[in-house]
């Protein structure tokens, strides 16, 4: 079989799966991966943070990673490009359907996007 077949891509989240529940990389983890980079595999990350939030918990090890998939599928990073694929927006009126939904059920409204995640309570009680 053509060994260009026999690599693979390595797709992780992270809460739980990838970090422990103190929000760090174990170090066994670690060498695993790199152990996977060494033999030619690509390893990503598909989460529902923002670069910035995925970075925060990844600390020094951003580097074992070549792909981020980001905002639950809405950004693409290829790690050593560090260039953004950005797929797609969610339209006005979506946005302010949810807001006013939250206004109605007390609740809060989350925005992901490259630069980070954003909150703002909609209604009487702070969540």
């Amino acid at each position: 079989m053509n060994k260009k077949f026999n690599k693979k891509l390595f797709v992780f989240d992270m809460d739980g799966t990838i970090l422990d529940s103190n929000e760090k990389l174990p170090q066994k983890t670690k060498e695993a991966l790199q152990l996977a980079r060494k033999a030619g595999h690509k390893i990503a990350i598909a989460t529902g943070r923002s670069y910035k939030d995925a970075i925060r918990d990844l600390k020094e090890n951003d580097s074992l990673f070549d792909y981020f998939i980001l905002n639950n599928g809405s950004y693409l990073l290829e790690n050593n490009k560090k260039s953004f694929q950005y797929f797609g927006s969610v339209h006005k009126d979506v946005v302010k359907a949810a807001k006013e939904k939250g206004i109605e059920t007390n609740s809060f409204l989350a925005i992901h996007c490259a630069e980070g995640s954003f909150r703002c309570f909609l209604g009487d009680v702070p969540v």
